[in-house]
């Protein structure tokens, strides 16, 4: 089955032919996770917008590929988005990309130019960084997450900066801010939103779902989701989802834009998210209802306290060394609430197998060792 490369290879229909789609969002979303930093202008600059052929620079690839989720399948998509007539001549411009460990904050988003008349902006999904994951949780207890309040801003400079009418979107987390931000801009630059994806992005907490900004803005929601998914599951969601059938196992896995499937230039949609996927988000949305914010949260703080006792910056870190840092973990763990231990137990043996790019011979060993040691 085809996926979002062989799509870039084979659309040859120009953006002014065919109207941009889902899947030409997923494909730009997974590309704003390039590292674009001094190769592409920023907010502040006056410098020419860039194509992708601009970016074809082998000597510059360690860096701009530095952690990039999927970093092969993401270099080879490059590539034919540089040769494809429907993508080669879309402007790259105002790239910006901010980490911030004390206020929680993972935020980045490039404006693709598409054509004379619109432009699309895509808002980076979580990367592998453990802040990144712990601003994602924080949305279960909290009302905005700083890259949410970023992703309004950015957007409303964007329409001041660009006359173009706007499709906003983003995979993961990116495809949550595109919607939030999109709810919260400018009164003037909301009737310009032509279109909005979130492809396998988290919800949000109920009183936002039925608020009435949200309402102004839930037909031009176009969520995407694996069958079975658990990220864009998370949270509260409207009904009005799309779901894609994914060639891997298992909800975290799924969440690889790359294992998507397409046939006959769109998605392979199924009618319905898979049976596991259904009670596992059923299970969680009846743990946050039955739990107060202030217990939400002491729950993530444990869980990245967990994390954080590595001295590790990303998952990568953390797996690499999974030796030195398994007896770290359990030590940490060792005092907790019997129900708390066991749940971040989970998520941690589901982080181990998402953040290795590959399920090797010692990722097999580091999840079988975990599951011995942590009985």
């Amino acid at each position: 089955m085809e996926n979002i490369i062989n799509y870039a290879e084979k659309e040859l229909a120009t953006l002014n032919e065919k109207e941009f789609n889902a899947i030409d969002s997923l494909i730009l979303s997974q590309i704003s996770n390039i590292l674009l930093n001094n190769l592409v202008g920023c907010i502040n600059s006056n410098r020419e917008p860039v194509k992708f052929k601009d970016l074809l620079k082998a000597e510059l690839f360690p860096r701009m590929f530095d952690k990039v989720p999927y970093e092969e399948s993401t270099k080879q998509l490059l590539f034919c988005l540089a040769a494809s007539p429907r993508f080669r001549d879309i402007r790259i411009n105002y790239h910006i990309s901010k980490t911030d460990t004390i206020s929680e904050k993972q935020f980045s988003a490039t404006t693709f130019i598409l054509n004379n008349t619109y432009a699309y902006i895509a808002f980076r999904g979580t990367d592998y960084s453990v802040v990144g994951w712990k601003e994602d949780f924080n949305m279960a207890f909290t009302d905005a997450i700083p890259s949410q309040i970023e992703g309004v801003e950015y957007l409303n400079t964007i329409a001041k900066l660009i006359p173009h009418s706007l499709y906003v979107g983003g995979h993961s987390k990116g495809g949550n801010i595109a919607v939030y931000a999109s709810m919260n801009c400018n009164y003037r630059v909301a009737p310009r939103i032509k279109k909005i994806f979130s492809h396998d992005g988290p919800g949000f907490r109920e009183e936002i779902i039925k608020s009435d900004s949200f309402a102004k803005i839930k037909d031009k929601i176009h969520k995407t989701l694996p069958h079975s998914s658990l990220i864009g599951m998370l949270l509260e969601n409207h009904e009005d989802y799309h779901i894609v059938k994914s060639n891997k196992l298992g909800g975290l896995r799924q969440h690889n834009p790359f294992s998507w499937e397409i046939t006959n230039f769109d998605f392979n949609y199924l009618e319905k998210l898979s049976a596991g996927s259904r009670y596992t988000n059923a299970t969680l949305h009846r743990w946050l209802s039955e739990v107060c914010d202030e217990k939400r949260k002491l729950f993530i703080e444990a869980l990245f306290d967990v994390f954080d006792s590595t001295k590790s910056e990303t998952f990568i870190e953390i797996n690499q060394n999974w030796r030195k840092n398994i007896p770290i973990i359990l030590d940490a763990l060792k005092n907790m609430d019997t129900e708390v231990k066991s749940m971040i137990i989970e998520l941690i043996k589901e982080f181990s197998i998402f953040h290795i790019k590959n399920i090797t011979h010692n990722n097999k060993k580091n999840i079988s060792y975990f599951n011995k040691t942590s009985k």
